[in-house]
């Protein structure tokens, strides 16, 4: 006679939950990797296998600790709602829906960023209301949602189907204790073997990333925000960094970091200084340097009318890092930047040197100053004023166009043109910062074609949900007996969500990266036109530069090739007009440069140089940071430098490649020489921050 098996036991039946989502998350991972793989080109099969294999070992580990919760939630409780088939269905079909989504945000960002979460994300996870809003306009969020949840409930059912039968019953106390202390001591475990993990595993960064947990890096992220450079990078003895920096820098001392500054053009009276940081701009956009897919015919129109810098490189991939480079001439420290800091309260910037000589400052951001903390950061260091587009109010008229980012950059350029002609009409110099938004996702600009929305449609959609919601309630309630209301449940869901995903296609305006640029360049252009015919460039220098690449690609640790950005001064001199500076360059070299065009003398301790007084074949460098590594760029080689005081080195054919190679340190004195001239700049900038003394010689 036969007999039936048994019911799991309660503890077998927690084991088989836990082990199912487990080896869900699992394959999920596995099949990211696979398609991330796909993205930068499949490498070899061993190489492959190793990446995949490294990346199961981190995924398994991180399960193990996602899992924890509702370890320990089931060693407690027992789970006995569970039993009901309804409930356990939905909270695995829930499960699956967030795993699921999760993989798909991490495909989209590592689509835009080339990396694994990182400290972009955590900067957006700071911040999200604008962030949300951003990515509601640039991705069918409903659609990805739809997928999610129906793939997810179709990954729940066999889960579901084999915990059929289990027994989920409330456990005794020492049932719970011994799970409890079973489940703490196996999270504990894989902690400290996510810890053991190597970081770097191969000598290319996006092997790197896709065999990282993103997760992990995220949590390294948030680590590693306000990491202490003496702590964790490669360092020198003190003395040798200050005598290296003086030296590199042109300290008059080691000990005395402000140095003067003398203008190469002499004036009568220093010119007024405008900056334009244009979002996103990469050069790839720059028909004058032979970018590949042109979209700045009015920037290329204006190259020909000052000085283009065509081999300049951006100090990071983000915004806070090219205010940083570009304002006040820092290199990038790792961590945050010093625009998000705690101790910039009396940083040296151009705006504290031009406002010391009774200049008017303004900052112009078409979107809340709130972001990233730009506008505490701009009114504490020099900036008398802060036009923006808050939460609370705004400077911008209501009818601006906006995107999740604020006003459109037309409208901004028209504020900064009224302001520079109420302040020279004054008798006022004027100095003024504009930061540009256009260039972003979701790429929305007064050029964009808004789909069509009239009352009447809007209605009928409405009505037409709502006699929707009414026939599943009905379903569900009428036919839940005789099939099922976890069938109905999900027949309905999917109806919904599909209508959701029908309506918001219909009624999302949508648009591309190379419009938006077009668009961002026509509202350059048109400024530059429109004050030129008020005559303001007749006594204004005007800088004009990238903030950043438009994204990042390349397998090195620092992939040097995506951070070109194009430059342009514009002077009244005719002997601007046309002029190139070939060599290469950086962010922190433009303060000086644009303060010598004006006709300003000072003193300040920038870390940059005036490219006016560098002759075309001198040595150029540049200083770099993209996620934890920091690096320094020069015409043939590029050196990283790591966490755990770890080094990597490439070298490159000539100043225009970007074919870089990596190469060993040990047997090359020069590139060890060049490790000590980045641990140098790093170590010195680290210290004069950390000590307040980053400030103007008459700061406090």
């Amino acid at each position: 006679m036969d007999h039936p098996s048994p019911s799991p036991t309660t503890t077998a039946s927690h084991r088989r939950l836990l082990g199912l989502v487990m080896v869900a998350y699992l394959l999920a991972g596995l099949a990211l990797r696979v398609a991330l793989l796909t993205t930068v080109g499949w490498p070899g099969i061993a190489t492959a296998f190793a990446a995949l294999g490294l990346g199961l070992v981190a995924d398994a580990l991180m399960a193990v600790v996602l899992t924890t919760p509702l370890a320990l939630i089931l060693g407690w409780s027992g789970g006995g709602s569970l039993r009901h088939g309804w409930w356990r269905f939905a909270v695995l079909g829930a499960l699956m829906a967030a795993l699921l989504f999760g993989a798909a945000v991490e495909w989209f960002f590592f689509d835009e960023f080339n990396a694994r979460f990182n400290h972009i994300a955590v900067d957006y996870l700071l911040f999200p209301g604008e962030v949300a809003t951003n990515v509601w306009q640039s991705y069918n969020v409903p659609l990805y949602l739809a997928l999610a949840v129906g793939i997810g409930a179709l990954a729940a059912w066999p889960i579901h189907a084999a915990l059929r039968g289990c027994a989920f019953a409330a456990p005794t106390w020492r049932q719970r204790l011994v799970n409890g202390a079973t489940t703490v001591a196996m999270a504990v475990a894989a902690l400290v073997g996510l810890m053991c993990l190597p970081t770097q595993p191969f000598a290319n960064r996006a092997l790197d990333e896709i065999a990282a947990n993103g997760v992990v890096q995220l949590s390294r992220a948030f680590a590693t925000a306000h990491l202490s450079f003496e702590d964790y990078y490669r360092t020198l003895p003190a003395g040798e960094a200050e005598r290296r920096t003086a030296a590199e820098v042109g300290w008059p001392k080691p000990d005395e970091p402000a140095r003067q500054f003398t203008a190469a053009m002499r004036r009568e009276r220093p010119l007024d200084v405008v900056v334009v940081l244009e979002e996103s701009l990469g050069s790839e956009f720059v028909g004058r340097l032979g970018g590949r897919t042109p979209c700045t015919p009015n920037l290329d129109r204006w190259s020909h009318e000052g000085l283009l810098l065509t081999n300049l490189m951006a100090t990071g991939n983000r915004t806070v890092r090219g205010l940083e480079g570009v304002l006040n001439s820092f290199p990038p420290l790792p961590g945050d930047s010093v625009w998000k800091r705690e101790k910039s309260q009396n940083v040296a910037s151009i705006a504290r040197v031009l406002r010391a000589q009774g200049y008017q400052t303004e900052f112009l951001y078409g979107g809340a100053g709130t972001f990233d903390g730009m506008k505490s950061f701009a009114t504490a260091n020099g900036w008398e004023r802060f036009v923006e587009d808050g939460l609370l109010s705004s400077d911008f008229p209501k009818d601006a166009y906006r995107t999740a980012w604020g006003v459109a950059d037309g409208y901004v350029f028209d504020a900064l043109l009224d302001h520079h002609q109420q302040a020279h009409a004054a008798g006022k110099p004027f100095f003024a910062t504009l930061m540009s938004t256009s260039n972003h996702k979701p790429f929305l600009t007064p050029d964009t074609k808004n789909p069509r929305r009239s009352t009447a449609k809007m209605v009928k959609w409405g009505v037409i949900g709502a006699i929707l919601l009414a026939a599943v309630i009905a379903m569900w309630w009428i036919g839940g007996r005789r099939y099922g209301r976890v069938r109905l449940c999900l027949f309905g869901l999917i109806v919904l969500i599909g209508y959701g995903v029908w309506l918001n296609y219909k009624l999302q305006p949508k648009d591309s990266r190379q419009n938006a640029t077009r668009y961002a360049d026509r509202a350059l252009g048109a400024y530059l036109d429109r004050a030129k015919a008020a005559g303001l460039l007749d006594h204004t220098v005007v800088l004009v530069v990238g903030d950043h690449g438009a994204r990042v690609y390349g397998a090195e640790a620092i992939p040097a090739a995506s951070y070109r950005i194009p430059a342009l001064f514009l002077a009244p001199e005719s002997r601007w007009r046309g002029a190139t500076h070939e060599g290469l360059c950086s962010q922190v070299d433009l303060a000086p440069t644009l303060l010598s065009l004006a006709g300003v003398d000072y003193r300040a301790p920038f870390f940059g140089q005036d490219l006016l007084s560098v002759g075309p074949d001198q040595p150029g460098r540049a200083w770099l940071i993209h996620n934890r590594g920091i690096g320094l760029l020069t015409d043939d080689a590029l050196v990283v430098l790591g966490l755990q005081r770890t080094t990597m080195a490439y070298r490159r054919p000539n100043r225009a490649s970007d074919a870089f190679a990596p190469v060993s340190m040990d047997a090359d004195p020069a590139l060890q020489d060049l490790a000590d001239r980045a641990s140098a700049i790093f170590q010195a900038a680290s210290h004069l921050y950390e000590g307040r003394r980053y400030v103007l010689p008459d700061g406090k």
